[in-house]
């Protein structure tokens, strides 16, 4: 399954800035935001997809209303087998929220996803986030990004 996590300090230690490899090192317990196969299974793609796009607004959305501040959002993409997470669903975190059942693990990195706007101008808006997105191998552009 495609996951999401934050990654910048917003999220706790690991930031964004520091990282030079495309992995990440997603401690036990930790949260995410994925669709699994089963709430995808017989779904046309452009429906898989709205899921998947669903589930990275709520791992932003939830960061947002979390802390408004004025930096921008950072969010790691990356690949979980299902049987990894359990669902961890609620209104305060969203209908594709999981948590981490093993113990931490390090994940290659699919991509960087980078708000658009500060969190506190995310939180504010009724509509889906915009995102830059960044290849996994572009974390010295994601840096220059979020330091302008």
């Amino acid at each position: 399954m495609r996951v999401f996590c934050p990654v910048n300090a917003l999220a706790g230690e690991t930031s964004v800035l520091d990282m030079t490899v495309p992995t990440f090192d997603l401690p036990a317990g930790a949260r995410v935001w994925g669709v699994p196969a089963s709430a995808t299974k017989g779904l046309a793609g452009d429906e898989a997809e709205e899921r998947e796009f669903e589930a990275m607004c709520e791992c932003i959305l939830s960061l947002a209303h979390a802390h408004r501040s004025e930096g921008r959002i950072a969010i790691a993409a990356f690949d979980l087998p299902d049987r990894a997470l359990e669902s961890d669903a609620s209104a305060d975190v969203g209908e594709w929220s999981h948590l981490l059942k093993s113990e931490a693990i390090t994940v290659p990195l699919r991509a960087y996803l980078i708000t658009q706007n500060s969190a506190a101008e995310v939180a504010d808006d009724p509509y889906a986030p915009d995102v830059f997105w960044f290849d996994a191998s572009e974390a010295s552009a994601v840096r220059e990004f979020l330091e302008a």
